[in-house]
């Protein structure tokens, strides 16, 4: 039984260090939207990925996104049209950062029922963890 415990100790240390890895390789290659309201002059022109922002707001012009802690207009809005309804809308947005937390869009995807997806994903987990404990539990029974 140790072995198994060592086992698997060691399975989710190299998880760990996989997704820190994976972290700092996409630190590396990407500026992030932290970086560019820190240091604008950095980002000017330069090409940003926002993904997965809720709408707040449809300007005539523009579209104003939410995400987490900060609010990102994209101007001259080209994109398709946005849904009526944008309760369960994200969207993902690549374009050049103009200052201001204001950007360009040259690339627009409307993710339509992400929130939908990630609360499917939730009640996945939640069975596969209540199967999980169910067969543990047969296993320490019988």
């Amino acid at each position: 039984m140790g072995s198994r415990w060592l086992a698997a100790l060691a399975v989710l240390l190299l998880i760990g260090a996989g997704v820190q890895d994976l972290g700092a390789r996409v630190d590396e290659v990407t500026l992030g939207v932290t970086e560019c309201f820190e240091d604008e002059e950095r980002c000017l022109g330069v090409p940003l990925d926002v993904s997965y922002l809720r709408v707040a707001e449809v300007l005539p012009s523009s579209v104003r996104l939410r995400g987490q802690g900060f609010e990102m207009e994209v101007v001259d809005w080209q994109g398709p049209v946005l849904p009526s309804s944008l309760a369960w809308v994200r969207v993902s947005v690549r374009g050049p950062y103009l200052g201001a937390q204001r950007m360009g869009n040259t690339e627009v995807v409307i993710h339509r029922y992400r929130r939908v997806k990630e609360w499917m994903g939730v009640v996945v987990l939640l069975l596969w963890g209540l199967a999980v404990l169910r067969f543990v539990r047969g296993r320490l029974d019988g």
